[in-house]
C-alpha cells in the first residue's frame, strides 16, 4: 500500500487528478469519458472531408466550415458522436468526395466509412403530379439519373420520413410559370434563371406574352434563354 502524504502518492496525483488517495491505498475514481464529436456534411451524394495530415476526416465539432447548415440527426458510436448536418449550398459540390469513393480508398478515415456504410441502405421519395392525361416529369441534371426523363422527388436524408423527403425535393406553386419561377428564384437567392424558348417566334412572344419574354422584363437576376432544338 502507498501512503497517503508520501511523495509516491503526491505525485500520482498529478498524473491522476481523479484519484482518491485513502489511509490504506490509492483508488481511482475514473469519470465517464466524454464522447469525440463529428460532423457528417453530406448533400446528393458528396460528402464534405477535411483532409488532415494525408487522410481524409469528419470536420470536428468546433471547426468552422465554410457554409452554414442545418441539423439532421445524430449517430452514436459508442466513443465518437456523429452529427449530421445538411449543407445550404446555391450549387452542386461536385469537388466533395463521393459517398461510394470513400471504401476503395485507403486515405479515408475508418469512422467516415462505417458512417456512411451506417447510411447506405437510401430510400427515394417521389411524387406524381398529374393533369388530366399529362404528368409531370423533369429532366435530371446531376446524380445517377442525369440526363434521363424522371418523376420529381429525390433521395431521402438518414432518419427522414418520406413526406419531409418530396416537400424538400419537390416545391408545388400554383401560379403562372414566369411568377412561379421568379418566387422560387428570389426564395432561393438564384443568380441566374435559365429557361427554354419552346421555339417561340420573338413577335409571338411580345404580343401574347411568353414566360421568356416576362422573365426577361420582371426578374430580378439575369436571365439566359435558351432555344429549343428544331
Amino acid at each position: 500500500m502507498i501512503p497517503p502524504g508520501s511523495h509516491i502518492a503526491r505525485r500520482l496525483t498529478e498524473f491522476l487528478p481523479g484519484a482518491l488517495i485513502r489511509a490504506r491505498g490509492i483508488v481511482r475514481r475514473m469519470g465517464k469519458k466524454s464522447a469525440r464529436e463529428h460532423v457528417f456534411v453530406e448533400t446528393d451524394g458528396q460528402v464534405y472531408l477535411v483532409r488532415d495530415r494525408g487522410r481524409f476526416r469528419f470536420p470536428r465539432a468546433g471547426e468552422t466550415l465554410p457554409f452554414p447548415t442545418d441539423p439532421n440527426g445524430v449517430m452514436d458510436f459508442g466513443g465518437d458522436r456523429v452529427a449530421k448536418r445538411t449543407p445550404r449550398l446555391d450549387h452542386h459540390p461536385e469537388e466533395w468526395m463521393g459517398r461510394d469513393a470513400v471504401f476503395e480508398r485507403s486515405d479515408v478515415d475508418a469512422l467516415v466509412k462505417r458512417a456512411i456504410y451506417t447510411t447506405m441502405i437510401r430510400c427515394v421519395s417521389e411524387v406524381v403530379l398529374s393533369s388530366g392525361p399529362r404528368v409531370l416529369m423533369v429532366k435530371a441534371v446531376r446524380g445517377f439519373s442525369k440526363g434521363h426523363w424522371n418523376i420529381p422527388g429525390g433521395f431521402m436524408d438518414y432518419g427522414e420520413g418520406p413526406e419531409a423527403g418530396v416537400e424538400r425535393e419537390v416545391r408545388l406553386k400554383p401560379l403562372k410559370p414566369s411568377h412561379a419561377l421568379i418566387e422560387a428564384a428570389e426564395e432561393t437567392e438564384a443568380r441566374m434563371i435559365v429557361v427554354g424558348s419552346y421555339g417561340e417566334a420573338p413577335l409571338k412572344g411580345v404580343i401574347i406574352g411568353s414566360t421568356p419574354y416576362r422573365l426577361l422584363h420582371v426578374a430580378q437576376c439575369p436571365v439566359l434563354v435558351v432555344p429549343a432544338k428544331r
